[in-house]
């Protein structure tokens, strides 16, 4: 339990659980309740007008169902309240669909909303934001954008922006709880980055200069990891840690999820560590590559896949990289090998 204030005259108290997520906050007596999913991703939000419901794609907000808010189409099905549409394997927001409406957003240098337009090219939401975030004035607000900084989601009932990892208070600029890499992320942990002005942060873990922030594509099956296994969350060890990693004709460049199994043959590459044709069509070779000491992973066992009706059973061992551009650190060992 942690507890600021007062803050106009009002005591705000924050309740953690054992992942250091945030999953109750207490202002002046009105509760609000937080739930994660297995990857950490928020996936509901409670207060007293109601339940939202949070859906993903990886790392990417794909859209939300607002409880009390008609979200049936006409054929019965449950549709989102309001979606996200990103540019390509990023975090920089382009349109917002809300009650079959479609919304254009238009952003700044680094990929924060400035201005929302309708269909008719008319704005109907425009905002001015401080330097670390905080709004400073709300020019049109005839639609809600709850988008900011990257990957930053405001919660209005804490003034608060959800990042992934954790919360971030535009107000002082800084994050409410430590960087979960620690001293990977930097030297200051409640830091967002060095400059907001060039830097952002879509994960909530470190500060990336530039805005190509590039997002993973998520599975589109099951979860990557096997139900009830253990997961561990680590930077890599003393000396670095050697995997292999199965590439598709022509790659050059690691992806980010690898194994430390010896891969065999195409055969193992499909059904034991569950890479199936509609994540990576083909497979030609074998490229070993050593983690540096130090790059965050999380490492665990592999989870079953479907594609198509067919089940792959997984159950490998699996390496992924947490951090996009960590890939670039990891050092090829040899040739690629062959295999068919």
């Amino acid at each position: 339990m942690v507890e600021r204030g007062p803050r106009q005259g009002q005591v705000t108290r924050y309740r953690y659980n054992a992942q250091n997520q945030l999953v109750e906050v207490n202002v002046a007596g009105v509760i609000t309740r937080y739930a994660y999913d297995a990857l950490g991703r928020r996936i509901s939000k409670s207060t007293e007008q109601g339940t939202t419901t949070f859906y993903w794609n990886g790392d990417v907000l794909l859209g939300e169902i607002n409880e009390g808010v008609s979200n049936t189409s006409s054929d019965g099905s449950t549709k989102p309240s309001r979606s996200y549409l990103f540019e390509p394997f990023s975090f920089k927001p382009l349109a917002l669909v809300q009650h079959g409406h479609v919304y254009h957003y238009h952003t700044d240098h680094i990929g924060t909303p400035r201005e929302i337009t309708n269909a008719r090219a008319e704005v109907v939401w425009s905002s001015t934001f401080k330097t670390y975030g905080a709004l400073a004035l709300a020019h049109v607000n005839e639609v809600d954008n709850p988008l900011r900084f990257q990957g930053q989601y405001y919660d209005e009932e804490t003034g608060l922006n959800y990042n992934r990892h954790r919360y971030y208070d535009p107000n002082c600029g800084q994050f409410t709880t430590q960087d979960p890499i620690g001293l990977l992320g930097g030297m200051n942990a409640y830091q967002y980055a060095p400059n907001p002005m060039t830097w952002v942060d879509p994960w909530g873990l470190k500060g990336e200069e530039g805005t190509e922030v590039l997002a993973l594509p998520a599975p589109k099956n099951s979860e990557p990891w096997m139900p009830g296994a253990p997961l561990i969350s680590e930077p890599g060890p003393k000396g670095g840690m050697m995997i292999e990693m199965a590439m598709s004709p022509g790659q050059t460049r690691p992806g980010g999820w690898a194994t430390t199994d010896n891969i065999p043959n195409v055969n193992y590459v499909r059904n034991e560590l569950a890479v199936t044709p509609e994540f990576k069509p083909e497979v030609g070779t074998v490229q070993k590559f050593l983690i540096p000491e130090g790059v965050q992973i999380q490492r665990g066992t592999v989870g079953p896949q479907t594609f198509e009706g067919t089940v792959y059973a997984g159950g490998g061992s699996q390496v992924q990289i947490l951090n996009y551009s960590d890939r670039a650190k990891l050092i090829p060992i040899g040739e690629p090998r062959p295999i068919n």
